[in-house]
C-alpha cells in the first residue's frame, strides 16, 4: 500500500513530539500513538545497519516510506537518550 501525504503528515507530527531527549519509558507513548492510526512497527535489532525501517498500515506493508528512528544514548550522568523519529 502506498501512505497519502496527510497520513504521512499526520504521523510525523507525533513523531516530532517525540524526536527529543526522552527517558526511555516515555517513548512507548510514541507507539501507542500512531497505533491508533492503525500503524505497526515491526521490532527490529539494535544492531541493524539501517536507519529506516519498513512499517505496515492496517497490516499492510506501506511501499512509499520508511519509518527513520536514531537513538542517541545519554551520558553516565543523563538516564535520558536523545530520540530522532520521522516518516520518510
Amino acid at each position: 500500500m502506498k501512505i497519502s501525504k496527510g497520513l504521512r503528515n499526520k504521523l510525523n507530527k507525533i513523531a516530532q513530539k517525540y524526536s527529543k531527549w526522552l527517558y526511555p519509558k516515555e517513548i512507548t507513548g510514541f507507539y501507542d500513538e500512531v497505533a491508533e492510526l492503525g500503524v505497526y512497527i515491526p521490532a527490529w535489532s539494535k544492531w541493524d545497519d539501517q536507519n529506516a525501517h519498513p512499517y505496515f498500515i492496517d497490516g499492510e506493508e506501506v511501499e512509499n516510506s520508511m519509518l527513520v528512528f536514531d537513538k542517541y544514548e545519554g551520558s553516565m550522568d543523563s538516564p535520558k537518550d536523545e530520540y530522532n523519529i520521522y516518516f520518510s
